[in-house]
């Protein structure tokens, strides 16, 4: 299964590279196709690969002896991208909620063209930067509202809970 010039400019950060930086980056993806239920990475594994969700959408599950997911993810997006920058251990796992096409792209591939700078990895790295700022902002939304509810800016115990299972489905995969 390659990988089309027309799907990797559908993903945002690609739509306005150039013919050369689409094949270069296109030579250095690897598909991976999930149906329901299958997991693309478990929590505590080591791999520091980035995903880019391309079909379909995923689960993240922070316990997965409890199988409920904490968050979902939709195409066009990125996943794994703390693994791949800070080079840290899985702390959820991901399972598709439905057929789900993901792009693999290494540690070592997306830093080797950061070092040769490849537009194509520049506009990636503008497209994680702008999925954690997301995060940052819906996270201190949360926590203004959590701030108001408790009439001050001592959350209750239980919000506290959900403030951390949300964080932890938000910024640590």
């Amino acid at each position: 299964m390659g990988i089309d010039p027309a799907d990797a400019r559908a993903f945002p950060a690609f739509a306005q590279l150039d013919d050369r930086s689409v094949d270069d980056l296109r030579a250095r993806l690897r598909p991976i196709r999930l149906g329901p239920g299958e997991t693309l990475f478990r929590q505590g594994e080591t791999d520091a690969s980035l995903y880019l969700l391309i079909e379909g959408s995923v689960d993240i599950v922070e316990a997965p002896d409890d199988g409920r997911p904490v968050a979902t993810r939709r195409a066009r997006t990125v996943i794994g991208e703390l693994g791949l920058l800070l080079d840290v251990p899985r702390t959820a796992t991901v399972v598709a909620s439905t057929d789900a096409v993901c792009w693999m792209l290494t540690q070592e591939t997306f830093y080797s063209a950061i070092e040769r700078s490849e537009p194509w990895a520049a506009r990636l790295a503008l497209a994680i930067a702008s999925e954690l700022a997301g995060r940052f902002v819906d996270v201190s939304a949360e926590l203004t509202r959590l701030d108001a509810d408790a009439g001050g800016p001592a959350p209750k115990p239980a919000e506290l809970a959900q403030l951390r299972t949300r964080l932890l489905a938000e910024w640590a995969f």
